[in-house]
């Protein structure tokens, strides 16, 4: 059976960090000398029960860091993930620069570097919410986490949590409720978002 892309897309700075480092240098670092890091979001929880759907077997998940400052250089990385969880990890696969700050509730795994996404890599992506493409949706959006998928998998992903349980619309502004464990969709917050359902944030626990 092959394995569905789905991208966990998480917007993040560098304040934390002096200017000769970042983010993704620091995990980097950690992934080469541990072979896997941690990284946390700050801020408010992603589900519990969409981090468990995007790491279950058949599911490929992928983190995908986007610089929200334009500054020189790559501005949107991804890097391969491993687990997904909200409860703090092993301090010692977490950057030092920020091991002991609270306010950090969802974490993702990652077993390899993070590399910068070229701009050809980018158009195989798109808002899992919306089909709106990626880099467009990153640059206009102002939320800070959404759910993406390849282009290839994002009919076959669909159609996948359609059977994961019952779809109620819930008004004009299609706006959507996934019954059982999933919570109200925000997907009408994406941009350019035309009702098509995909869990685009699960937000709050």
């Amino acid at each position: 059976m092959k394995r569905l892309i789905i991208g966990a897309v998480l917007k993040y700075n560098d304040d934390l960090l002096p200017s000769n480092s970042s983010t993704v240098l620091e995990h980097n670092k950690v992934v080469r000398e541990k072979g896997m890091a941690w990284l946390g979001k700050f801020g408010t929880p992603v589900r519990s029960a969409a981090l468990k759907w995007a790491t279950t077997e058949g599911i490929e998940l992928k983190l995908i860091l986007v610089r929200s400052r334009q500054t020189e250089g790559p501005r949107i990385f991804m890097a391969p993930v491993v687990a997904a969880q909200n409860r703090r990890p092993d301090s010692a696969l977490v950057p030092a620069y920020y091991r002991n700050k609270l306010g950090i509730y969802s974490w993702f795994c990652i077993n390899g570097t993070f590399k910068a996404l070229t701009p050809q890599e980018l158009k195989g992506w798109v808002i899992a919410s919306s089909g709106m493409p990626l880099a467009e949706s990153t640059k206009r959006s102002s939320r800070p986490f959404f759910w993406a998928a390849q282009k290839t998998s994002a009919q076959k992903v669909g159609e996948m949590i359609l059977e994961l349980g019952r779809l109620v619309k819930t008004g004009p502004d299609v706006r959507r409720r996934m019954g059982r464990a999933f919570a109200e969709d925000n997907a009408a917050d994406d941009v350019g978002d035309r009702g098509d359902y995909f869990p685009s944030s699960w937000e709050t626990d």
